[in-house]
């Protein structure tokens, strides 16, 4: 099965769930390292497989929500994650490479907390929903293809992730957390028809994923 598919099940049971609760609510802030993982670019139309390799970089997020007295949150995010391109490879060679990968993304999110008498409270949880991804690559060598490449594609996306929450006051919450994001196959096509083979065979059309190791530190402002 999809995970997205799962992810947002349980995204809507945890919903369920916390209806019949008292709620809180907040909005809030993130900034976090973003650690991409290397990505195939998979042809289409030609037997060929690209492999991608990325830069660590920087992500922002705002984030509402709603804390509800049965340990649940239900939360909102917009996501912006930008990540260099820094080199291919193809047949065990590697090829440097310029441009970036950009992801704006939208999820729905149900955590977990698992209150404590302390002031510092682990939590849990997944959420799943949409990514807009833009793709900018450069690479020109004669041994593998001529590519300059741009386009963006829109894709399912999914979260897991925890982390630990630490109440500064009663209305302010530092937040400390981690994330792995990913999203479903990204179909990009080249429009201009720039990338070709040694041959001369367009390869114009390829699919290709984003996923990300993040590390979040963040404010919640409850109101």
């Amino acid at each position: 099965m999809n995970p997205s598919l799962i992810l947002c099940t349980l995204a809507l049971f945890g919903l369920l769930t916390a209806i019949p609760a008292q709620a809180e609510e907040y909005i809030g802030g993130n900034i976090a390292l973003t650690a991409p993982q290397d990505a195939d670019f998979e042809y289409k139309n030609f037997p060929l497989v690209i492999d991608s390799s990325y830069s660590n970089g920087l992500g922002f997020g705002l984030v509402f929500g709603k804390s509800y007295d049965n340990n649940l949150r239900i939360e909102g995010e917009l996501g912006y994650r930008n990540n260099d391109l820094d080199s291919f490879s193809e047949g065990g060679e590697s090829f440097a490479a310029s441009g970036d990968i950009t992801a704006f993304s939208f999820l729905f999110s149900t955590y977990y907390d698992l209150v404590n008498p302390t002031r510092f409270t682990p939590y849990f949880g997944a959420g799943a929903g949409g990514a807009y991804v833009n793709l900018d690559a450069r690479l020109i060598d004669p041994a593998l293809i001529d590519l300059v490449f741009s386009d963006e594609a829109l894709a399912l996306a999914y979260q897991l992730g925890g982390g630990v929450s630490c109440k500064i006051t009663r209305e302010l919450t530092l937040d400390l957390g981690y994330r792995y994001f990913s999203t479903a196959n990204l179909k990009f096509k080249d429009e201009d028809n720039t990338t070709v083979d040694i041959n001369g065979n367009t390869l114009n059309s390829f699919e290709a994923d984003y996923s990300a190791h993040n590390i979040a530190l963040g404010l919640r402002l409850a109101f």
